[in-house]
């Protein structure tokens, strides 16, 4: 009722160095800390002071809000030139939103897909006394910030010492959605309170801002701060916005066809849109309104879907790519033993260790020509130049820097499958990958 698992969607607000799909927002490496809350204080506090690092804790939900406006206002009036900016518009810092805290506590990109729906970040064969201040290890104490090691993305304490407040209130959990009551407002990761066995990334409960007593305060209660950009930062920013949403009501497109029109007649949601403005009853103008939601809202759906495959499909093409260069490598390696062989018995055993590679290069380099073609068959040029510049991040997120380089050299392979077809492509693609495994 509380922490079920729900699917939402993320973006950050800065544009990425990897290309038009890759978005990216910043949060604090630590929780805040005292000194950093004393700072913006009438008095400039003394930076040695050791009780300085302990996250700041026992405050309001609405200080914590307006912690994050006087720091914001700090930052553009006395170092704006090291706030990073989209189209012009410059970053601020507020509380961060759920998915915004459990995706980066999880390790966001940089943790594999099982790592990421762990219980924790924890490696496995680690101790979660390295990672987490919890009950079992704080003496119910408030530990300095950083002590222990950091998740994934570099974050220190994330779970544990001090709880963190996110901004959204808090809403049950109905299975698929999330129920319509909101209430007070969230903690998330659990505090040096929380027993060693209640931790996880996925821990929530609700923190009303007030009770019997007035204005809620508690020493095991802190925050960490996210640095975003405005959704519509300028007005070119709204055009392009409005041009998306239109485009994503769309049906999906067919792999040899470019985006199409909001306005193309053979919109199914558009048709239903101009059918309800046309009629005069009232009744049927708002069952053909809520027909063309529903088709909007299905065709978004399918798109999304289909995305996914399409990076899921790319993923699986650099792996097999990987496979046939290693081959390659193979089989010039006991070409190489074979020509230096001593006797004819050392030179038939390596004779068939190379026959055997070379069988195993035969399969999967087919196995990479049919995934090229598939997906040629099932994508069009511009889906996977999009779904690859995303892929592309997401390796180098990780640092798996090989991994990313393949993705342009899959991506040309499947332009030459497209051109040539899989029989006439088949001799570039050995080319290229021969290329890379040579390097």
């Amino acid at each position: 009722y509380a922490e079920y698992r729900r699917e939402t969607w993320l973006a950050g607000g800065f544009a990425g160095e990897y290309g038009s799909g890759e978005r990216h927002y910043y949060i604090g490496k630590y929780e805040v800390t005292r000194l950093q809350q004393a700072a913006l204080g009438e008095i400039c506090p003394d930076p040695q002071n050791p009780n300085g690092d302990y996250p700041a804790t026992g405050l309001s939900w609405g200080e914590m809000v307006m912690f994050a406006e006087r720091y914001s206002d700090w930052l553009v009036t006395n170092s704006a030139d090291s706030l990073p900016a989209q189209d012009g518009a410059v970053g601020f810092l507020r509380l961060p939103t759920e998915a915004e805290w459990e995706f980066a506590a999880r390790g966001g990109t940089a943790a594999s897909p099982g790592q990421f729906a762990a219980k924790t970040f924890v490696p496995e064969g680690e101790s979660l006394d390295a990672y987490v201040i919890h009950d079992g290890n704080s003496y119910r104490e408030l530990d300095l910030i950083g002590n222990l090691k950091p998740n994934p993305l570099g974050i220190h304490d994330i779970l544990g010492n001090a709880a963190e407040v996110v901004l959204p209130p808090f809403r049950l959990n109905v299975v698929s959605h999330l129920h319509g009551q909101a209430g007070g407002f969230v903690r998330r990761g659990g505090s040096f309170r929380t027993r060693p066995e209640e931790i996880r990334t996925s821990h929530r409960e609700e923190y009303p801002p007030v009770d019997k007593h007035g204005v809620r305060r508690e020493r095991t209660t802190g925050f960490r701060l996210v640095l975003v950009a405005p959704v519509l930062p300028s007005l070119e920013s709204v055009e392009m916005t409005r041009t998306a949403w239109r485009a994503i009501q769309r049906e999906p497109q067919t792999p040899q066809s470019p985006p199409r029109s909001a306005e193309d007649a053979d919109d199914p949601a558009q048709e239903a849109r101009k059918l309800a403005a046309a009629v005069s009853n009232e009744q049927m103008k708002r069952r053909l309104q809520e027909l063309a939601f529903a088709v909007a809202e299905s065709n978004h759906a399918r798109n999304q879907e289909r995305q996914r495959a399409a990076r899921a499909a790319l993923s699986g093409a650099v792996f097999v790519a990987r496979w046939v260069m290693d081959d390659r490598k193979s089989i010039r390696r006991w070409t190489r033993l074979t020509d230096l062989a001593k006797s004819e018995r050392e030179r038939d055993r390596r004779w068939k260790r190379l026959e055997a590679a070379r069988r195993n290069a035969t399969i999967n380099l087919n196995h990479y020509v049919d995934l090229l073609t598939t997906m040629v068959e099932d994508y069009g040029g511009w889906e996977l130049r999009q779904q690859s510049t995303v892929v592309e991040g997401m390796y180098a997120d990780k640092g798996q820097h090989t991994f990313r380089s393949l993705v342009q050299i899959v991506r040309q392979n499947i332009e030459a499958v497209r051109r040539l077809g899989p029989d006439g492509a088949r001799a570039g693609v050995v080319e290229a990958l021969e290329r890379r495994a040579s390097k």
